[in-house]
């Protein structure tokens, strides 16, 4: 007897819910404004004097990243529900298709996709950029950028799929969008405490949250690297460690929800 591999399952889910999610209009229309404004981010250039190339890769990388954000966030979130609804869930599980299987091919589906959205709508970026700065500065800035963005948002992924688990659609979006909000926010926070001399406690209990909650943050460098500022080898190591670390713990305690959820 064929011994299967125990990957099978989730990666047969995985494609069956990237092939769904690309024939879902809402997807399609939302990448579709999203190419739209990065085309029109080279417009914006014109209308800023010397600072043309650094307002076209910020204006146009923003664009990009949020069309992925609200892709990677509205797949995940809505993949599992959609399963429910149909009850699909009573035909996988009665088969050697473990839970863990299950939420592991969801959590690569919505991979495929988001990094299929971001990468190829970097390149389509990446090209028309050719036409106004050819120099590898520029290249490397976009590319660093879009590898960072990318860790972030597997890493959302991760986390929208946790909220899957327990919580409606909706408010599983509710809630990613939120903490994506909080997990920017950190550094603006601390520095406004440490302007208006806030008490150690509160200085504490921020830093806390920023160990504990994710901290989306380090995951933004497109301002240093349009200011032409290096990262330090010990800090990409870093951060690369805390985004594949804290994305395995969100599918892990995901999949663990899912073990003791009712179908």
């Amino acid at each position: 007897m064929k011994l299967r591999h125990p990957l099978t399952p989730a990666w047969a889910i995985a494609t069956a819910t990237f092939r769904e999610s690309i024939r879902d209009k809402f997807i399609l229309g939302i990448t579709a404004v999203g190419v739209l404004i990065t085309g029109l981010s080279f417009t914006t250039g014109a209308i800023s004097l010397d600072q043309g190339t650094r307002v076209i890769q910020n204006t146009g990388l923003t664009a990009i990243f949020l069309t992925t954000l609200f892709i990677t966030i509205f797949t995940t979130t809505s993949s599992m529900s959609r399963d429910t609804e149909r009850r699909a869930l009573y035909f996988l599980f009665p088969k050697p298709v473990s839970r863990a299987q299950y939420t592991l091919g969801k959590f690569l589906g919505a991979s495929i996709l988001l990094s299929t959205t971001l990468w190829l709508m970097t390149l389509l970026f990446a090209v028309g950029y050719s036409a106004i700065d050819r120099s590898w500065t520029g290249y490397s800035s976009i590319l660093t950028t879009t590898l960072f963005a990318w860790m972030e948002m597997e890493l959302i992924a991760g986390m929208a799929l946790l909220f899957a688990t327990f919580a409606a659609p909706l408010n599983a979006a509710l809630y990613t969008i939120g903490f994506t909000v909080i997990g920017h926010s950190f550094v603006v926070l601390q520095e406004y405490l440490a302007r208006q001399d806030g008490s150690e406690s509160t200085l504490k209990l921020v830093d806390a949250l920023a160990v504990v909650l994710p901290n989306l943050e380090k995951f933004s460098v497109r301002d240093e690297l349009l200011h032409g500022l290096g990262l330090p080898t010990i800090w990409i190591v870093g951060t690369v460690a805390y985004a594949i670390l804290y994305t395995v713990f969100l599918v892990f305690v995901a999949a663990r929800m899912q073990r003791q959820r009712e179908v």
